[in-house]
This record gives structure tokens, sequence and C-alpha cells, in this order.
């Protein structure tokens, strides 16, 4: 306030024009007014332009600070959302046949589309080659691995060594061959006019689902489960002596 008043003094003594007399009452007065107006209206804009500054600053800093936390959150959901989707290995297409061997796990799916991806609770990795129509999927490391497989449309699943087939749902499918041999297992649900299936030293296969006809070649040491399967006609061979025995079942 002290700074104020003195700010007034000193444009009164610049400003008093020649012509001043102490007695001329009104001039003073008006003179002194005008003064006072003057210094408060630029202490004025001068308070005002420092606090507008400072509440640029503040409001540009808090918005800068807003920006990070907002793009840190995105970031970190867009990874969260990326690590939940599964891993695409391969786009292939136009196949109908797969072959798996090694220590892996393969689920296939019939949904109209094509491709193969990384399970969430798969531990290593496969190699995947696309020879015309046929998908060969192998095991790349020891540790093992368990995949997802898109298909449109299948005429023939082969697995060997530690493979594991399975399906997701049901393969609807004119016709279908499953191979099997080593270690090898295999669930397959199907629905299919002819399904032909040859089992090999220690395979495993449970079949669940309806055929018209179905043709067996196996030996004496492959585990074959037809309990929630049913066919027409159905053909057994032993690949050693080639007997053939037939029967009709419905189930």
């Amino acid at each position: 306030m002290n700074r104020f008043w003195t700010n007034i003094k000193s444009s009164w003594s610049r400003n008093t024009p020649r012509w001043y007399n102490a007695q001329n009452t009104a001039a003073t007065f008006c003179l002194y007014l005008r003064l006072i107006i003057k210094t408060i209206t630029k202490t004025f804009y001068k308070h005002i332009n420092k606090s507008i500054m400072k509440t640029s600053i503040t409001t540009l800093t808090k918005s800068l600070l807003a920006a990070v936390v907002l793009s840190a959150s995105i970031f970190s959901t867009s990874v969260s959302a990326e690590e939940k989707q599964p891993v695409k290995i391969s786009a292939p297409k136009n196949f109908d046949k797969v072959m798996v061997s090694g220590n892996v796990e393969v689920t296939l799916v019939q949904n109209g589309r094509e491709g193969v991806s990384y399970n969430d609770d798969n531990n290593g990795k496969v190699k995947v080659i696309q020879d015309g129509s046929t998908l060969k999927i192998t095991s790349a490391d020891d540790s093992p691995a368990k995949i997802t497989i898109n298909v449109k449309n299948i005429y023939r699943i082969q697995a060997s060594d530690d493979a594991v087939v399975k399906t997701d749902g049901k393969l609807d499918v004119k016709y279908l061959q499953v191979f099997l041999k080593g270690n090898a297992a295999a669930k397959i649900n199907s629905n299919t006019e002819s399904l032909y299936t040859v089992m090999e030293e220690r395979a495993d296969l449970k079949l669940t689902g309806k055929t018209a006809n179905h043709i067996v070649v196996m030996g004496n040491t492959p585990k074959l489960n037809l309990d929630k399967f049913a066919a027409l006609k159905t053909e057994m061979t032993a690949p050693a002596t080639g007997t053939v025995q037939t029967a009709s079942l419905a189930k």
C-alpha cells in the first residue's frame, strides 16, 4: 500500500502542470483523481497479467501431467489386452491335411477361418510349414507346445511321436482320415459319411460322433474307444495279416 501511494506522489510530481495553483481546488482534485485512477489501472493490469501467467503455467503443467498419466494408462491397457490375445503363428490358406509330430498338442476348430495360434497355456514353440494342401506342425524345442488350428475343411489328420490332437466342437466333413503312430493320441468328434482310421504301435484314439462307414486298420497294441461313436457299418483290419472283419453297428 505504501508503494502505491509512493507511485501516486511520484506521478504527481512528474505530471503537475506549470499553471498549477494551490488555490485551484477543482483542478487539483481532478488531476489527483486522474493520477489515482491511472495508477490503480496499471497496478490492476500488472497483477492480472501475473495472475493469468501463473494460472496458465499451472493449467499447462496440470494438463501435461494429465496427458502423461493418460498416455501411460492407455499404453498399459493396450499391453494387457495384447497379452490376453492368442499369439498368431501362421496364416495358411487352402489346406485340408494336418500332420503333427513331436511334443505338440493341437486343438482343431472348424469355424470357417484358417490360421494357427498359440494357446494361452502354451510353453513351447512349433515350426509350421505348408506344403501344398498339407499343413506340417513340428515341435521346435523340448517344452510342450499347445496350439489351435482353425480349419474350413479337413480331409486328413496325421499324428506321430508324442503328439496329441483333439477337436473343439464337431468336425462336419464328408470324408475324414485319421493316422496315428508312436505314442500319438487323438480325441476326434466328427460327423462324416466315411471315416478311415489307421493306428500303429502305441497309438490311442477316442471317437465321438457318427459316420455311415468306418474302416479301422489297427494291431493289438493301439487303444480304440468307440463308446460314444455310432457307425452304420464298420470294417476292422489287422495290418500284419490283412484280415478283414465287418460289422454293422447302430449305437
